[in-house]
């Protein structure tokens, strides 16, 4: 819909959202950080609490890891939008989770299984490709 005016010449009001997703300023970067770290720590909390909460489903610890580690990826990617940030970041997480693991096989409540390393590197792997084919967005 374009606007018309005596003097004026037409204006298109989708012309101002132009921008990519890699230019475009994140609102609130500072908060987004804040929230993120506040993620991490909810993570690793959640990792080595000698309670972990049940999702009531048979291999519900695996399903919440993927999905922690999924949220993690997709919410810093949204921070972070170069290809090589998100790379550092999935190589971070990835480093993380190993060390999660090694921390949870030294806890006498909680048993770690080294073999969850491997699907939390693959959980890293995906979500920034994934974002960037769908071309998702939250700012």
């Amino acid at each position: 819909m374009y606007t018309k005016s005596r003097n004026a010449r037409r204006i298109n009001p989708t012309s101002e959202v132009s921008m990519d997703s890699q230019t475009m300023p994140l609102r609130l970067k500072r908060l987004w950080i804040t929230l993120g770290i506040g993620f991490v720590l909810l993570v690793i909390y959640l990792s080595l609490t000698p309670d972990p909460p049940e999702l009531g489903a048979p291999e519900g610890s695996k399903i919440g890891h993927v999905l922690a580690y999924c949220w993690l990826m997709i919410w810093f990617a949204q921070i972070h939008r170069a290809t090589g940030r998100r790379l550092l970041l999935a190589a971070i997480f990835c480093a993380l989770g190993i060390v999660l693991e090694y921390l949870q096989g030294m806890t006498d409540y909680r048993r770690g299984q080294f073999g969850r390393q491997l699907l939390r590197i693959a959980d890293q792997l995906f979500p920034p490709h994934g974002i960037e084919a769908t071309g998702c967005v939250l700012v």
